[in-house]
């Protein structure tokens, strides 16, 4: 019996006759069957058998390895797709956000009362009364909005009673501009009395109804445009590289945190 490494086995035929009829040729060195040899080919241990045990090895753990980076690369999909609208940042846009008629209709608006004009005040004045001065009927409207967005739960949800205050605002508060040649600023009654305001207007209701739910917010004037920006107790993705997030409440189609692609953050004060 012969052995090659591809494992063939020569079996003798008992017809076969001489050594001459099996097919040995000694001058090429090479094994020849002949004619009347019957050839069977089976699979035999491997000549290195610990060559075989090495080659499985690395095939198992080449196909472990290929399956952990699947594994890897699925678990990433789902952190950075699906966890964090879900369970770091449940509160990315309420879902469901009080309007001014759901507010008339509990009898919010209609027990407001109007404060007078400060017109004998500066702007940057009335701007700093506004946001810091307390009503009993705002701090209600302002806990109304944020604990139907925000359901109870442990711990800090003060991101969320900001994107639930900073969407009412938005939603429902129209962008209309001052009389001509006439700076108005707009007290948060008269804004959610009338549903209107300009941007002014809307960053003073937008800072009064944060500072009524704990949350410290400051002004942004800038030449022809005013915005807000609040700081948080816990930091958040949304902050600028100072600690406070930006919130332009007369932009309709700016998200929390985030201003129109017009405004050039220049601003000659920050209040």
């Amino acid at each position: 019996m012969w052995t090659y490494e591809n494992t063939l086995f020569l079996v003798k035929n008992p017809k076969m006759k001489d050594s001459k009829e099996r097919g040995l040729n000694e001058k090429n060195n090479q094994i020849r069957a002949p004619k009347d040899t019957s050839i069977i080919y089976e699979e035999s241990t491997p000549i290195f058998p610990e060559d075989s045990e090495n080659s499985q090895t690395l095939d198992e753990n080449k196909g472990f390895f290929v399956r952990l980076i699947a594994i890897l690369i699925a678990v990433s999909i789902i952190v950075f797709f699906i966890i964090p609208n879900s369970i770091f940042e449940p509160e990315n846009k309420p879902l469901k956000i009080p309007t001014l008629k759901e507010l008339n209709d509990k009898g919010f608006l209609s027990n407001l009362s109007i404060k007078p004009l400060l017109t004998n005040q500066s702007i940057v004045e009335q701007l700093l009364i506004h946001r810091t001065r307390i009503s009993p009927e705002l701090k209600t409207i302002a806990d109304y909005i944020a604990s139907q967005v925000c359901p109870y739960k442990k711990g800090n949800n003060e991101l969320c009673y900001a994107k639930a205050i900073y969407f009412f605002v938005r939603d429902n508060i129209q962008y209309i501009p001052d009389p001509v040649k006439t700076e108005f600023i707009e007290p948060p009654q008269i804004t959610l009395k009338s549903g209107s305001a300009d941007c002014d207007g809307i960053s003073v209701l937008l800072a009064s109804l944060f500072t009524h739910i704990g949350i410290e917010s400051r002004y942004l004037l800038l030449k022809n445009h005013i915005f807000i920006e609040i700081k948080l107790k816990n930091p958040s993705r949304y902050e600028n590289k100072d600690g406070y997030i930006p919130l332009d409440a007369a932009c309709k189609d700016c998200d929390f945190g985030e201003l129109p692609n017009s405004v050039k953050i220049e601003p000659l004060a920050l209040i």
